[in-house]
């Protein structure tokens, strides 16, 4: 699958704007509309790349990740997506300690350290 099989548009970067976005909700957390005022559409405008590949292949993405379809399919073949969750049972440690990939880029996030 290529570029014209309406690969999946990534923005680089987006999950670490989103962290600082939603720091202020806490475990509360806030609906997309309530907080799609608070973000900047400057954020849609970075660099993107396309997720493709071949049937089956997986991409495990980062919870905070802006994403879009593409339009038109201009390929040969039909595509089928799904989004499953994947839960952490234990949750995320943002205090530094927690050295996994999600939890690193959360914390670079609300560091600015992007």
């Amino acid at each position: 699958m290529g570029d014209d099989d309406a690969p999946t548009r990534l923005v680089t970067g987006s999950h670490q704007h989103i962290a600082r976005i939603l720091a202020p909700y806490g475990e509360t957390g806030v609906t997309s509309e309530e907080v799609e005022s608070k973000w900047r559409p400057s954020i849609l405008c970075r660099r993107t790349a396309h997720a493709t590949g071949r049937a089956g292949d997986v991409y495990l993405c980062h919870p905070f990740v802006v994403h879009t379809a593409t339009w038109p399919h201009r390929g040969t073949t039909p595509r089928m997506m799904a989004q499953p969750a994947v839960h952490v049972r234990s949750g995320f440690t943002l205090d530094g300690t927690d050295t996994s990939p999600v939890a690193q880029a959360i914390m670079a996030g609300l560091s600015g350290t992007d």
